[in-house]
């Protein structure tokens, strides 16, 4: 029998949120979106490429959880709620749960590099850091935005260059043009 992933969407504030949960745990989030349609789209395209032979339900309608789960993305985005959350993790360890533990670590207003990411989980491939980076199903959670390059430049993001900014802006991190110039800390 094929696992199933219920999917479903709700709004915080300005910013729609998608979620999707599978054996009623949490195994990925969209970014905040303008509207409910991109939401599930950006969360869409993820569970598709991670878990193409899973079902997908619309689970809408008879979800209990959804909206507390909402509410809980929706105050961590905007920096209600910013304590570092224990996340478990289901899956074998391997170098991105590595790496996604590693970021998980990163508190709310600091950021780290590539490199010093992949110098504390002890490997020199701080590209691979990135692209375990870009498979990242918990963006808000497993705080991503916070990894820059060695320059101090930006780097990706999954929900592009303008919302990493934006979200790092908000937990005051400075920046000069498209380069960070100061940590919190």
């Amino acid at each position: 029998m094929k696992n199933k992933i219920k999917i479903s969407s709700g709004k915080y504030k300005e910013f729609y949120f998608a979620v999707a949960c599978c054996d009623n745990n949490l195994i990925s989030s969209s970014l905040g979106r303008y509207s409910k349609e991109e939401a599930l789209k950006d969360l869409n395209e993820f569970v598709d490429e991670k878990y193409p032979s899973y079902i997908k339900l619309d689970n809408e309608e008879d979800s209990k959880n959804s909206p507390e789960l909402i509410k809980k993305i929706g105050k961590y985005y905007y920096g209600e709620n910013s304590k570092n959350k224990e996340l478990k993790f289901n899956e074998k360890e391997n170098f991105d749960i590595k790496v996604l533990k590693e970021v998980s670590k990163i508190p709310y207003g600091e950021f780290r590099t590539y490199k010093e990411i992949g110098d504390r989980i002890g490997t020199k491939g701080y590209r691979a850091v990135g692209n375990a980076l870009n498979k990242n199903p918990l963006p808000l959670f497993i705080p991503c935005h916070r990894v820059i390059k060695s320059d101090m430049s930006i780097g990706g993001f999954r929900g592009g260059l303008e919302m990493k900014k934006e979200l790092l802006k908000r937990e005051g991190i400075q920046f000069k043009g498209n380069k960070v110039i100061k940590n919190k800390k």
